[in-house]
Parts: structure tokens; sequence; C-alpha cells
């Protein structure tokens, strides 16, 4: 069984270090974005189709290990002062959200030329176990960086289809039943998200793949630590 368990997690690392993450390119940069040019305007939370809240904090951070606060492109960026992949954050205050959540959307605004490229995949991840001092204020080159990977990998929370024709609107993603289970258990507190953008037909590499691919080093790692105790 050990044997089998070893050899399942190098055949799972294999194939998870042949998949490229859709959001980290490993191309070169080029102009292909969506929420270009913006800063000015403020996305917004509505629960149940009646309550808005305003986000409280916005911004990006990049596969460079910058952060930046107000404006939030996401997806590559050839155009922009550092040439990299930018993931985009939104938070909101939940104070005085009470009781159930049945419904919930995100509204972004992309501006008149925010999009460029080809379709994209507009992905709204939980950024809520990311620290919120570093995503939402910005921290250390490393820090940085950490929280652009932290994105990506966890639980996508919503998705749509953006393309050109989607400029100069609102861009609105009909949040999932994960991200409702968080909106109520954050009830009163602060609800954060972070996006991602890949071009369509590409799926980015769930994070419970990562996960299960570590479990089983780890236990193929004490198994044999074990067999060398007992030698």
């Amino acid at each position: 069984m050990k044997k089998i368990m070893k050899h399942l997690a190098v055949v799972l690392l294999a194939a998870i270090g042949s998949i490229t993450v859709a959001s980290k390119p490993a191309h070169a940069i080029t102009n292909d974005y969506i929420f270009a040019f913006t800063g000015f305007d403020i996305p917004t939370l509505t629960i149940n189709g009646g309550t808005t809240i305003d986000a409280t904090a916005q911004g990006w951070v990049n596969n460079a290990g910058q952060h930046n606060v107000d404006n939030y492109i996401v997806g590559d960026c050839a155009m922009c002062t550092t040439q990299a992949n930018y993931h985009n954050f939104f938070s909101f205050d939940l104070t005085g959200i009470t009781g159930p959540i049945n419904s919930a959307t995100i509204s972004i605004f992309n501006p008149v030329s925010g999009s460029a490229g080809p379709a994209k995949n507009y992905l709204l991840h939980n950024a809520n176990g990311i620290d919120q001092g570093s995503l939402l204020n910005g921290g250390t080159s490393a820090q940085n960086l950490a929280d652009y990977n932290a994105i990506e990998l966890a639980q996508v929370y919503g998705t749509t289809v953006v393309t050109t024709a989607n400029n100069n609107s609102f861009i609105t993603v009909t949040l999932n039943n994960f991200a409702r289970a968080a909106l109520q258990a954050l009830e009163g507190q602060t609800f954060t998200v972070g996006g991602t953008a890949n071009n369509v037909g590409t799926v980015p590499l769930p994070a419970s793949v990562y996960m299960l691919a570590a479990a089983l080093v780890a236990m193929g790692f004490v198994a044999q630590r074990k067999k060398s105790q007992l030698a």
C-alpha cells in the first residue's frame, strides 16, 4: 500500500508539472487584459438582490512581486510600466449584514479600452484566507508574490466570460454557493475576493489537486521515514 501511494504521488506530481496554470503565462507578456485604465470606479457587492455594498479596498498584485491600490487590471500587460501578469482584489465590509444569503453578485466597471486580446474567463477566488494586511495594503516583494500565487490557487467563487464587446460596461459575476456560505460566515466582518484571467478554452488547475499531491508526498515521506527507523 505504501509503495502504491508513493508511486501515485510521483505520477500526480509529474502530471501537475506538465500543466501550465493559465493565469501564469509561460509565453512573452502581451496586451491581453481586462479592467485596464481603472481606479475611479468602485466595484459593488449586491446581496439578495437588494443590499448593495461598495468595495472598501481594490487593487492588484503581479508576478513581479509588485502591489497597487485603486487600479484593478487583471491579466497580461505589456504596455504597463512593469510587463507582468496581474491579479486583482476587492474587499467589502459586511457590517450590518445579517440573515440568510440566497444570492450575491459582484459588479465591476470595465472602461472604454478596458479589455484587449481574445475572449477571457474572469474568475473570482476566495481571498479571505490571505493575509489581509499585505494583500490590501502591500507588503514586501516576497509577500506580494505569495499573495499573487495564493489568489490563483484558492477556491473559485464565480466566473464569467469577458470580451472587448464588454468594454465601457459593468462586468457582473454571480457568486456560487461557496461564496454565499463564506459571506454568511463572515457577516459583520470583511469579505475579500481575488481575480484572475485566462483565455477561453483553458482550465485553471484546482487547488485541491495541489493539496492532494502535497498530502500524498507527505504520507510517502512518513512511510519512508518509518521504514528507515525500523531498518
